[in-house]
């Protein structure tokens, strides 16, 4: 018997959650080929289906300062990632971006995610996340009024342009998570 592979099985593993690390570009190669075209499309407003090795060490190479990313992992496989990356244009803006694996959206993977990235964002100063989000892709417009209740969307045609402001995680989707030396631990079945 073959099961699809955009079907989590009905007895999922808890998901845990990390910083990514270099060791990992492997595993977003895989997430990406799992992934559907539409899902990477709306990531990286081009359908990603085999990224080259450099693209996939630089997804995986951050700082976890002014580049942060985290992924939550399954068995052994990256079935998501959150990631912010300093903008540049503002010592206090970040660009944000979220990867979910088909099988695991509308599973609350994102409202996990997302407080968690915030979290470290704050401590190491960020005070404004931004986003282009294709106009299309409402999944992810929902996603982010859900977590950031003050959440700006200014429509730039096939796009949105959205900024969020960040002051403390108090009214994320989710209570703080406990902390082991500045980095959020986390193994949390996602429903």
């Amino acid at each position: 018997m073959t099961t699809d592979p955009l079907t989590p099985p009905s007895s999922v593993p808890p998901l845990t959650v990390r910083p990514i690390t270099p060791d990992d570009a492997p595993r977003l190669g895989d997430l990406l080929q799992r992934c559907s075209p539409e899902t990477t499309y709306n990531r990286f407003f081009t359908a990603i289906r085999r990224p080259r090795p450099a693209t996939l060490q630089w997804l995986a190479e951050v700082d976890h300062f002014r580049r942060e990313a985290l992924v939550a992992m399954c068995d052994g496989a990256v079935v998501a990632v959150a990631r912010y990356d300093w903008t540049g244009a503002a010592d206090d803006q970040a660009e944000i971006a979220i990867l979910v694996e088909d099988a695991w959206q509308r599973r609350r993977v994102g409202t996990t995610l997302l407080p968690l990235l915030t979290d470290l964002a704050i401590d190491r100063g960020v005070r404004v996340f931004t986003a282009t989000v294709l106009a299309n892709n409402t999944a992810v417009a929902q996603l982010l009024r859900r977590v950031f209740p003050s959440v700006i969307v200014r429509n730039e045609g096939y796009a949105h342009t959205v900024t969020i402001p960040l002051g403390t995680p108090q009214g994320l989707a989710l209570a703080p998570m406990p902390r082991s030396g500045g980095v959020p631990t986390l193994a949390k079945t996602v429903t």
